[in-house]
């Protein structure tokens, strides 16, 4: 979905930088696409009236496409009974693209770049600053913790990661994974109860809104 403030008479939408967030790749990580459709609700105006300001805000210099399911086929067959199958198909980005988001389960953590190299990338500093302030946001909703951590730092050096991807070969500085509830020492793992849908969706709102606020600009 696309959400935009400005779409032309003659059907084109507007040209302002991309901002992207994606859920399901992995399907059995199903708390991922219920957190997607709570951010558009909110992107809507469905959900926490209270942002409104806010959105306005980062609308009035971005238009953002949210992907809930990026791999819907697997999500509907984990819902009968597999653990997990694999995407028949991949996505793309353009050029505007100037911030990636993509949601997981579990263990809480945001997850920076690398995973396929232990050596810090030149934006490492910027990575960390922002996923702080995501974190603190987050913990400000539900006294949630996630940890900011490099993915190669936290599961060893990783192939195939979308964040190395969008970082190196589509040069997007801000490029970011999130690992959602519950977290590490909970005896639920994937099959997250329903009463906490709703709270992961309402702390990672107010992280995703800092970390579009905190976006790297070029000295």
């Amino acid at each position: 979905m696309r959400i935009t403030t400005d779409i032309k008479k003659n059907g084109l939408i507007d040209s302002k930088p991309v901002l992207w967030v994606d859920g399901g790749i992995h399907a059995r990580e199903w708390i991922a696409p219920a957190t997607m459709m709570y951010f558009i609700d909110v992107f809507l105006g469905e959900e926490e009236p209270e942002r409104a300001g806010k959105v306005k805000e980062i609308l009035e210099q971005h238009q953002i496409v949210i992907a809930p399911v990026i791999n819907p086929d697997g999500y509907i067959y984990s819902c009968d009974g597999d653990s997990d199958r694999a995407a028949k198909a991949g996505s793309s980005c353009d050029s505007k693209l100037v911030m990636y988001a993509t949601y997981h389960s579990y263990t809480q953590l945001i997850l920076l770049p690398w995973a396929y190299s232990e050596e810090t990338p030149p934006h490492h500093e910027h990575h960390v600053r922002v996923g702080n302030l995501t974190a603190t946001a987050i913990r400000e909703v539900h006294g949630e913790d996630y940890e900011v951590v490099q993915v190669s730092e936290m599961f060893g050096k990783v192939s195939g990661s979308s964040v190395d991807w969008v970082y190196d070969t589509l040069n997007v500085v801000d490029a970011y994974g999130f690992e959602l509830r519950p977290d590490i020492n909970s005896n639920y793992g994937f099959l997250l109860p329903e009463v906490e849908i709703r709270p992961t969706g309402e702390e990672n709102i107010a992280g995703l809104l800092v970390m579009m606020d905190n976006l790297y600009k070029d000295e």
